[in-house]
């Protein structure tokens, strides 16, 4: 009986991994031809857009404000979530809090309206509409051989990498970016498995349908390095930083504000606008609008030798995408990330008399290392398009570009590391405020969720003294203040323990006081739990305005008093 009992487990779980793959499998295969169809609708746009404008170029004017009017409408009146925007965004909103759950209709929606966006002449990255599809169809399949709830992220997770893997004809850049895009400091190991077959099966499909074709010109030349590369590649990197960091904060910037001018009624006279603030940048410069493949074809080639042309195809082409993807348009922030990485390369190339096609590689990588936080995507998207010729100074830049631009990124919804599993609750109760009753996140203050602290521990106890108090009340974290009353920081019941019989004579400010977050009485409390996301603590402590401890506030507090506005 035992052994047909252990036999039968066996059965179910070989049964149940054979399906997890057969649906691995699926998403690869599904997701590519999704992928190649969605280029052709895409290509069909841009031929029929270009022939209109080999008219007259004046028909920019027409052509633009009308394709990003089309793209918004498309999502506002055929979607469920009408959002539009970068798709990546909408990637990580799923990921993070819908469990991996995505319409098939939303996903073919969006990738529609981000078809139209760029084929009319709209800056902004394929990969976008590419990974919605990929996420969609994974979600779409998973739910069709009801695949495990724990599972669905993982899989959605895959299918975002299959469809990088697809549209850039590159699987170790859809493989890596799945695991990096989740976190700014962090990646999701669990999927490695799932996405990595996932990736493979797609390109393999992919490149049967449209060709092994590299998206750019492969440089095959290997350069020695010598030390003034290096030295070289980390100034590089210090630019790229800047440069990435200026164009983040000026496309959340602008986000930021548009969010609220659509609240004025007039968000229909947006796209148009943006439209025809477009078409002036296009009418200047046409190289800025749309994708930008064949710019940074060029600039690889060293085909682009002015100063001032480089330098004005970085400022319009950041301008260009915060307008496109701001004012209605839809599409993604990877591309437009690597054409400012190229122009800044071929810049510094120019002034530096190195060659061109080296550092506009390592510039690409240092910028999108920069904007996106997806360091190891960075590298192996270079090599895998470009060659890996630069490969070492790439890696050196991307490191340098990524740390000092710190941890702000395009996207809102990804968090610096792994959430617990109490700021997971919280951040999903905030999503949910923050879209449909964000006013309270303002209106709310810390004060009115704060506790007032009943177990506080003096820096001069003695720890064996600290010990005994503590254990006096249910809690894991203490907070410690100094002679003067200010606030030292937070320390935990385990670490007092930890010091032996004899060393429990020493004060509690010598134990692992750790730093904590503190917010002021008046502070928001949407303010408050963007902090919390960001150091990804479930606690923090209210000072006045002379550090002293005043009250504490936790996620369970926040999350009792928000969920009444929740409910309402």
């Amino acid at each position: 009986m035992a052994y047909t009992e252990e036999s039968r487990i066996m059965h179910n779980a070989t049964a149940q991994t054979t399906k997890e793959y057969i649906v691995i499998i699926l998403i690869g295969l599904v997701t590519s031809t999704a992928i190649a169809l969605f280029l052709k609708l895409f290509q069909y746009i841009s031929t029929l857009i270009d022939e209109i404008l080999s008219m007259n170029n004046v028909l920019l004017f027409l052509t633009v404000p009308i394709g990003l009017l089309a793209a918004y409408l498309v999502v506002i009146y055929l979607a469920e979530i009408k959002k539009t925007g970068c798709g990546t965004h909408g990637f990580l909103l799923s990921y993070h809090f819908h469990e991996g759950f995505a319409s098939l209709k939303d996903t073919i929606v969006k990738a529609t309206a981000s078809a139209i966006t760029m084929g009319c002449g709209g800056s902004a990255g394929l990969e976008g509409p590419s990974l919605a599809i990929g996420g969609g169809i994974a979600s779409a399949i998973a739910r069709l051989f009801k695949v495990r709830e724990e599972k669905m992220a993982r899989f959605f997770l895959a299918g975002g990498a299959a469809g990088l893997s697809a549209v850039f004809r590159a699987p170790l850049t859809g493989l890596l970016f799945a695991l990096e895009i989740p976190y700014k400091r962090d990646i999701e190991r669990d999927v490695f498995v799932d996405a990595a077959i996932a990736s493979v099966i797609s390109y393999l499909v992919f490149v049967s349908i449209y060709g092994v074709e590299t998206l750019f010109p492969l440089y095959t030349k290997i350069l020695p390095i010598t030390a003034i590369d290096v030295i070289y590649a980390l100034i590089l990197g210090v630019i790229a930083g800047v440069i990435g960091k200026i164009f983040v904060v000026s496309f959340l910037f602008v986000k930021h504000r548009i969010v609220r001018i659509r609240n004025r009624n007039v968000k229909f006279f947006l796209p148009i606008i943006g439209g025809l603030l477009l078409a002036l940048i296009g009418f200047i410069e046409p190289r800025v609008l749309g994708v930008g493949y064949e710019t940074i074809h060029d600039l690889i080639l060293g085909r682009n030798k002015s100063i001032l042309l480089l330098i004005l195809l970085i400022i319009f082409k950041i301008i260009a995408t915060t307008i496109t993807l701001n004012f209605g348009g839809s599409g993604g922030l990877f591309i437009p990330s690597i054409y400012v990485g190229a122009a800044l390369g071929a810049l510094f190339a120019f002034l530096t008399e190195e060659p061109v096609e080296v550092y506009v590689m390592v510039g690409m990588t240092a910028v999108l290392a920069a904007t996106n936080k997806t360091l190891l995507t960075a590298v192996a998207f270079t090599a895998e398009t470009v060659g890996p010729a630069s490969i070492i100074p790439s890696l050196i830049a991307a490191t340098t570009s990524y740390f000092l631009s710190g941890s702000e990124s395009f996207y809102d919804l990804q968090p610096v590391h792994r959430p617990t599993e109490k700021i997971h609750i919280l951040q999903d109760l905030y999503h949910r405020l923050s879209t449909y009753n964000p006013r309270i996140l303002k209106e709310v203050k810390v004060k009115e969720v704060m506790v007032k602290p009943i177990a506080v521990l003096d820096g001069r106890m003695r720890i064996n003294e600290a010990i005994n108090k503590a254990q006096k009340y249910a809690f894991r974290i203490f907070p410690v203040i100094s002679d003067d009353g200010r606030l030292e920081g937070f320390v935990a019941l385990e670490d007092l323990l930890s010091f032996t019989e004899k060393s429990r004579n020493l004060p509690v400010s010598l134990a692992n006081v750790r730093p904590v977050l503190k917010f002021k009485p008046e502070d928001s409390i949407g303010y408050a739990i963007e902090k919390m996301f960001e150091e990804n603590m479930d606690k923090a402590a209210v000072v006045d305005e002379e550090d002293r401890l005043i009250g504490i506030i936790t996620t369970k507090d926040i999350l009792r008093k928000l969920a009444v506005y929740r409910l309402r």
